[in-house]
């Protein structure tokens, strides 16, 4: 059994191995190209997160020096009627 495999894949053994080269090295840019991505999504992930903790930092600076009738305006903007 094993023998008549060889003898099948003898002639065809370069082209097999050539084949099998390029196989693997469009799994190597596939697996790397996912690589990068998921780092980059990361990396966009962080900096939204810092984004949105300096806007939250601004508007409690900006909440924390404003007057109380002005809170009490700022407030009555989100309250009903």
């Amino acid at each position: 059994m094993l023998s008549a495999i060889a003898s099948l894949i003898s002639p065809f053994g370069g082209w097999i191995v050539a084949a099998l080269g390029i196989i693997a090295a469009f799994l190597g840019a596939y697996f790397k190209g996912r690589s990068s991505g998921t780092q980059a999504a990361q990396q966009a992930q962080t900096q939204g997160r810092l984004n949105a903790i300096e806007a939250k930092r601004e508007s409690d600076n900006a909440l924390d020096k404003a007057t109380p009738s002005d809170v009490d305006k700022q407030l009555d903007k989100w309250m009903r009627p």
